[in-house]
């Protein structure tokens, strides 16, 4: 189940797109070439945003948040989150329990952790600061990735 804001038209860029997918799984809101895309959605849903300004994006669990060459993008998800943010400025998350985040090529990336998450950073200018809730300070990994809990586990 598709739901899009399709690219504005030149000179014609709507400012604002908001997708809500209401509680509907499988959703797969896609967002570009907007200031501001918000994307609400329920379990099950795979967001994506590209060559926008800032994103935001709030799901429930076993959520993929995908996120290129924007300003900003945060987002917010329960567990079984996939959380990738690339070529971006900054790239804020608070994710649950089983949670994956991946940031490249960003200026700053951070992230809290509600549960057990792995993080992987690279080439992030202004730092990965990663926050785990009430499970003291993150781990480095075998894999070189950071870890909170028992994230070290989670796949790549």
């Amino acid at each position: 189940m598709p739901c899009t804001c399709a690219p504005g038209t030149p000179g014609n860029v709507p400012k604002t797109c908001e997708l809500t997918c209401g509680d509907a799984p499988g959703c797969q809101p896609r967002c570009s070439e907007r200031d501001l895309c918000e994307t609400r959605c329920a379990g099950n849903c795979r967001s994506s945003c590209d060559h926008g300004k800032v994103c935001d994006t709030r799901c429930a669990e076993s959520c993929a948040v995908d996120c290129r060459h924007v300003e900003t993008c945060q987002a917010t998800c329960g567990a079984g989150c996939s959380y990738t943010c690339e070529n971006a400025g900054k790239c804020a998350a608070v994710v649950g329990e089983g949670s994956v985040v991946k940031c490249n090529e960003v200026g700053l990336c951070e992230v809290t952790c509600t549960g057990s998450c792995a993080v992987s950073c690279s080439a992030t200018g202004r730092g990965c600061p990663i926050t785990c809730q009430g499970q003291g300070p993150a781990k480095r990994c075998s894999d070189g990735r950071r870890a909170c809990g028992d994230g070290c586990s989670l796949p790549q």
